[in-house]
């Protein structure tokens, strides 16, 4: 998990939101997995970060929203006082991002507002997740495409044009929040 915005904006993926500890829970129940992997630790070959430990670390970190940019994923913490927002987006080239950006804005925007803090992730914390931040600075901080991916880019070295299938899209949106075609 990787701070953007200091004390305001984390970007990340399913393991700092805790998601794979759901699963190895449910898995951890079977004979199979409990004699065989007993003694694994798993953790985000990324961060090292152990989703067992997620609800901890987003509580030293003070989050109190998550953007969830996964199909199906569940709001794990919601009854310790976390506010959800589950977007499921398709991580193709296909998928129209720009029709959740207004959503997704609205609510990083009343999060911060509130003087909240909020977890965007999506599986990796490279390409859904990421996108949705950088058209997020570049509507509330009115900064070009290539200003918010480097900015984005600059904390979180994880993501890449390579990585950014919404490439096409973002440069759509910026055009539009130039022309002022955007609420």
């Amino acid at each position: 998990m990787h701070e953007i915005l200091p004390g305001k904006l984390w970007l990340g993926n399913q393991y700092a939101a805790g998601v794979r500890f759901l699963f190895l829970s449910n898995l951890a129940k079977t004979f199979f997995f409990s004699h065989i992997f007993s003694n694994t630790q798993f953790h985000d070959p990324m961060t090292g970060v152990m989703p067992i430990n997620a609800l901890n670390i987003l509580k030293e970190k003070g989050i109190t929203h998550i953007l969830s940019c996964v199909p199906d994923r569940p709001n794990l913490f919601e009854k310790d006082g976390i506010k959800y927002l589950s977007v499921g987006m398709s991580d193709t080239e296909f998928f129209d991002l720009l029709a959740c950006l207004k959503e997704t804005n609205t609510f990083i925007d009343d999060c911060i507002k509130s003087d909240g803090r909020i977890l965007v992730h999506c599986q990796m914390g490279q390409s859904r997740s990421a996108a949705t931040v950088v058209g997020y600075l570049m509507k509330s901080r009115h900064m070009t495409y290539n200003d918010a991916f480097e900015f984005v880019k600059s904390k979180r070295r994880f993501i890449g044009n390579s990585k950014l299938r919404f490439f096409n899209q973002l440069k759509k949106y910026e055009a539009k929040l130039m022309n002022g075609d955007l609420e």
